[in-house]
């Protein structure tokens, strides 16, 4: 619980700023799509992804576009889950950037900065 508390508590604040859909959005209530979200911090240029892997989705990666970086600076990803750490230029990440989840009925969360 209390890992789940330190979490929430980090990533609490990218919700007060810029939300941007990362999957469709036209039906969001089918079994076999992905939902991915950024939500970015213009305050201190970082933000946060989440994707979700629906029980039904045979997909087992998307490929997203993410908005409002910086094309000339580098950013560092970081997943939540292993630790990882993954180095791309904002213009890279905003050309597509391939998130994968194994399991269906999985989640991902990055941290970017």
């Amino acid at each position: 619980m209390q890992n789940c508390l330190k979490e929430y508590a980090e990533i609490r604040p990218y919700y007060y700023e810029d939300y941007y859909p990362l999957s469709e959005t036209e039906d969001l209530t089918r079994d076999d799509i992905w939902l991915a979200y950024q939500m970015n911090r213009p305050s201190d240029d970082s933000g946060i992804i989440l994707a979700f892997r629906r029980p039904k989705s045979s997909d087992n990666s998307i490929v997203v576009q993410l908005s409002a970086l910086n094309p000339e600076k580098t950013y560092s990803l970081s997943n939540f889950d292993n630790e990882a750490v993954l180095k791309k230029t904002g213009k890279e990440l905003m050309s597509g950037l391939v998130l994968t989840i194994e399991h269906q009925r999985g989640a991902l969360l990055l941290h970017y900065e």
